[in-house]
């Protein structure tokens, strides 16, 4: 298993450093919720493990890490073709279809998740009036 370890900060890192180090951190951060699912896919499907435990060695809860699985496979690697982040994947819900429509709006313009999340709720209750 990979340890992380909490690396100190040398006070000597110049101000373009330390904004490149967050930048980086960032994208990394940004990352972690696709990266987390699709590895644990990978292990199940190609060893066929279920890993108990996983999420509080991780620390995380179970519903995250159930999140970022269901995501991962909802989302194979090739089909996150939008430029937003993870969450958005995840509000805009799980018929990949309707996510699709949700996702192309929000890029073309330019939504917050709470737009797309209010877009998902008002798609949703159309679908329901009209059965």
């Amino acid at each position: 298993m990979v340890q992380a370890r909490a690396e100190c900060i040398p006070y000597t890192m110049t101000r373009a450093e330390a904004k490149k180090q967050l930048k980086e951190l960032g994208d990394l951060y940004k990352e972690l919720p696709w990266k987390i699912g699709d590895v644990y896919l990978h292990l199940e499907s190609r060893f066929g493990e279920k890993l108990p435990g996983l999420a509080m060695e991780l620390g995380l809860s179970e519903y995250q890490l159930y999140d970022f699985v269901r995501m991962s496979q909802l989302w194979p690697q090739d089909s996150r073709i939008y430029n937003v982040p993870w969450s958005y994947y995840r509000d805009a819900g799980g018929d990949v279809e309707v996510a699709k429509r949700l996702l192309d709006a929000a890029v073309r313009n330019g939504w917050s998740r709470d737009q797309v999340r209010s877009a998902r709720k008002q798609l949703k209750e159309r679908m329901d009036e009209n059965g």
